[in-house]
């Protein structure tokens, strides 16, 4: 038989009383933002995310314009600062006192065609004897030896390929070194050897010898300080260089090293060079005597700048100090 439950009646007044009671008993669940829909959640984002691009722009903008600010107002300074230099200068030369402003020239033999400037189609008429080579030349020398760009770049010690083949369809002037590397080669049309020098064999091989005609440690200081010059003005670099390379074991470029390799292997090297050299500069407007002298026996010099160090010649008697001016002596 089944049980009978009985349950107690509820009253209106129990009733009233489990109302009261749960309203008082706290949500378990706090009530938050209303629930959008998936279309009304993706309004919300984009225009939050509209909202931030126009933030960031106007930060942007507004740094822009306190650059803008900086730099009209240096650009203000500096223009007011040449006006006053102007005054300055014409009141001076008014009242007929020099300006004192120190005037630069170029120094003597200097090359006046510069690399990557562009020959017009008349001098690219001259013959290659009486104009500097340019980007389409060395095409035509690649092509006359049967080499592509690739090759003919890996011979000149041009790692940029792509800049190399470039500059083959260009009337751009190229660099003083790779126009040696290259007319030596229109010399001997042959590869530069495998055998590696330094630049201070190279210097020792070519001009050392020249140095046994002078007496004295300044005089061969001196002396050797001039070819210093003339040595690196062959290969278009400045007399310092010479310093890095000779006297403090620098490294060179891979087109000088091909270019020192190539010139060692060619009979007479430095008669070779030096005529190679006075040719380049001369086509560019520059002398190899006045920009590099060869040094005479008893000249009378004077010289600013670096001389070659004499310790270095005598290792043991280092206070000698260092050559300034050479004098020519005469005996009654």
């Amino acid at each position: 038989m089944n049980a009978i439950v009985k349950t107690k009646p509820t009253t209106p007044r129990r009733k009233a009383a489990a109302a009261v009671k749960k309203s008082s008993v706290p949500s378990k669940r706090a009530p938050g933002r209303p629930r959008l829909s998936p279309e009304q959640a993706l309004i919300a984002r984009e225009k939050k995310r509209q909202q931030q691009m126009l933030d960031k722009r106007a930060r942007l903008e507004a740094a822009r314009q306190v650059r803008e600010r900086a730099r009209e107002e240096r650009a203000i300074a500096r223009s007011k600062a040449k006006e006053e230099l102007a005054a300055k200068r014409a009141a001076r030369r008014a009242s007929g006192e020099p300006d004192g402003e120190r005037v630069t020239r170029p120094r003597a033999g200097t090359p006046l065609i510069k690399k990557d400037m562009v020959l017009g189609n008349e001098a690219l008429k001259a013959p290659w004897s009486m104009r500097p080579l340019t980007g389409a030349d060395l095409d035509a020398l690649g092509k006359r030896f049967g080499l592509n760009a690739s090759e003919f770049s890996s011979a000149l010690g041009l790692q940029n390929r792509f800049a190399f083949t470039v500059l083959l369809r260009t009337s751009k002037v190229i660099p003083f070194d790779v126009e040696v590397l290259a007319r030596l080669y229109e010399m001997s049309p042959t590869p530069a050897p495998w055998q590696s020098y330094t630049a201070e064999q190279v210097f020792k091989t070519l001009y050392e010898p020249l140095l046994d005609k002078f007496d004295g440690p300044e005089d061969v200081a001196y002396a050797r300080t001039l070819y210093y010059s003339r040595f690196t003005a062959t290969i278009g670099r400045s007399s310092a260089t010479a310093y890095r390379w000779v006297e403090n074991s620098g490294k060179a470029r891979l087109v000088v090293v091909l270019l020192l390799r190539k010139i060692m292997s060619m009979p007479h090297p430095r008669e070779t060079l030096e005529r190679v050299a006075a040719l380049v500069m001369r086509v560019r407007g520059g002398d190899l005597n006045l920009r590099a002298p060869i040094p005479q026996p008893g000249q009378r010099v004077h010289r600013r700048g670096r001389v070659a160090d004499v310790s270095r010649l005598i290792p043991d008697k280092s206070s000698l100090g260092r050559a300034i001016k050479i004098k020519s002596f005469d005996i009654a």
